[in-house]
C-alpha cells in the first residue's frame, strides 16, 4: 500500500510539476517506528511484562544448565575413578538432561515469542491509531514510516508528537 501511494506521489511530482504547484501543497508525515517500539511508554509497559512473566521460567533454565554443567565437571574429574557402568549411567543422565533442557529452551522461545507478539500487535494498533488520529487533526495526506524510505527531513518528521500522543493516552 506505502509502495502504490509512493509511487502514485513519484508520478504526480514528475509529471505533475505545474499542476502540484498551483494546487494545494501536500503534507507529508515521516513516523521512526524504531523510535517508536523503543521509546513509547506501552512499549516500555510491554518489556516489564513480558520480563516479569517470563523470568521464572528464564531463571529455571539457567539453573537446568548449571546443573549440568557441575554434572559435566563431576564426569570430567571423577570419570576416570568411576566404573563403567556408573560413568555410562552419568552420561546418560547428562544426556537426558541437556535434551530436557532444549526442549525446555524451545518452549520457552516459542512462548516468549507468542506473547512478544501479540504484546507488539496491540503496540501496533494503538501507533497506527494515533497516527490516523494525528493526520485527520493536522490534515497531513500521506504519512511514510523509515521501512520505505531512502531520505526523510526532521521537517516531515512527526515521531515525537505520535510518541508525546501516545504518553498522553498512557495516562
Amino acid at each position: 500500500m506505502i509502495r502504490i501511494i509512493t509511487f502514485a506521489l513519484c508520478v504526480l511530482l514528475a509529471f505533475g510539476a505545474d499542476a502540484v504547484s498551483a494546487a494545494t501543497p501536500v503534507k507529508i508525515g515521516f513516523v521512526n517506528s524504531k523510535i517508536i517500539l523503543e521509546k513509547a511508554p506501552q512499549a516500555v509497559a510491554a518489556n516489564k511484562r513480558l520480563e516479569k512473566e517470563f523470568s521464572a521460567r528464564k531463571s529455571a533454565l539457567e539453573s537446568k544448565a548449571r546443573e549440568i554443567q557441575a554434572l559435566e565437571k563431576k564426569l570430567a574429574k571423577d570419570g576416570v575413578t568411576m566404573s563403567e557402568s556408573r560413568r555410562a549411567d552419568l552420561e546418560h543422565k547428562i544426556l537426558k538432561k541437556k535434551r530436557d533442557l532444549e526442549r525446555a529452551q524451545d518452549a520457552f522461545r516459542e512462548d516468549y515469542t507468542l506473547r512478544l507478539n501479540e504484546e507488539l500487535a496491540k503496540l501496533q494498533r494503538e501507533v497506527t491509531r494515533v497516527i490516523k488520529e494525528i493526520a485527520q487533526q493536522e490534515k497531513y495526506d500521506l504519512i511514510l514510516a523509515e521501512n520505505h524510505v531512502v531520505y526523510a527531513g526532521k521537517r516531515i518528521d512527526i515521531t515525537d508528537k505520535i510518541l508525546k500522543r501516545l504518553s498522553k493516552s498512557r495516562k
